[in-house]
């Protein structure tokens, strides 16, 4: 009777830190004048914008997993009716979802990693940095 509701909050809880930590990481990432550059070659600093975008990663991660498991334990194939068809093609746009946010934050946050001189930035011709 009071799992229910108990479950909604936890779940939205877990989202909510979770959007705060993605909000958190975009405010803290790497800005263009934190870019060192010596004429030949270049610094990037890291900050904290890639392990908040890891942590925002894990609480999406098992907002999902536990979701889906409730989600389907609730509507189970057990029960005859239309309710399963229309659950499980949910369920299955929700990891299409889920799919897409992870490759976003993943990106997002693999750019915030700190890049040592030399590493992934040559000079052009017209002597500007190009970051790889």
């Amino acid at each position: 009777m009071y799992m229910q509701p108990l479950n909604r909050y936890i779940f939205s809880y877990i989202a909510v830190v979770s959007f705060a930590l993605c909000l958190a990481a975009e405010l803290t990432k790497t800005k263009k004048d934190d870019l060192v550059f010596d004429g030949k070659l270049c610094y990037l600093p890291g900050t904290v914008s890639f392990e908040l975008g890891i942590a925002a990663l894990i609480c999406l991660s098992i907002n999902q997993v536990a979701g889906s498991l409730f989600i389907y334990s609730k509507f189970s194939p057990r029960e005859k009716g239309g309710y399963f068809t229309v659950t499980r093609s949910l369920i299955v746009f929700s990891w299409i979802g889920f799919g897409v946010a992870v490759v976003l934050l993943s990106a997002a946050s693999s750019m915030n990693q700190s890049q040592a001189f030399g590493e992934g930035c040559s000079t052009l011709g017209s002597g500007v940095a190009a970051v790889w």
